[in-house]
């Protein structure tokens, strides 16, 4: 296995995770689930149980299309910023590897939150904006201090 397969492996394993997660507490959940939530974490929208799918679903479609996107012949756009090696392409790829990981992570403890709201467990979503933040911040910088690493190795 190659080590730059490692994130999509590991994307799928976490949505698989997800879909997992809704199956086994299922019996668990309330009929009505919190969907949406303000800035302060408080539930301002229910729907039903059944609409927990919604998010795996998401990150499997998200998985398909990127990792499409990542095996295609992506073409070197010559413009400022991006790939314009090929070697920064393949960090460009393994970007877009780490950000899906990122999302299926990010929505599987989205239907974790839910799921623990909605049985009177947590109050998980606290640290969500924070977390997203963060770690889109990490991820950006990383990209750029490769692409920079990248183009002086060319």
């Amino acid at each position: 296995m190659k080590s730059k397969n490692i994130y999509w492996i590991l994307s799928l394993i976490v949505i698989i995770i997800s879909f997992g997660m809704i199956a086994i507490h299922w019996n668990d959940l309330p009929e009505q689930v919190p969907m949406h939530f303000d800035l302060e974490g408080n539930a301002n929208r229910y729907g039903s149980k059944a609409e927990l799918f919604i998010l795996p679903f998401m990150s499997l479609g998200l998985w398909l299309l990127f990792r499409w996107m990542s095996n295609k012949k992506l073409k070197i756009n010559e413009h400022k910023y991006g790939a314009k090696t090929p070697m920064q392409l393949q960090v460009t790829k393994q970007f877009m590897g780490l950000m899906t990981l990122f999302t299926c992570v990010l929505l599987a403890i989205g239907v974790y939150s839910i799921m623990a709201i909605a049985t009177g467990s947590d109050n998980a979503t606290s640290y969500m904006m924070a977390f997203t933040g963060i770690g889109l911040i990490v991820l950006f910088v990383w990209y750029f201090v490769k692409l920079n690493q990248a183009s002086k190795k060319e």
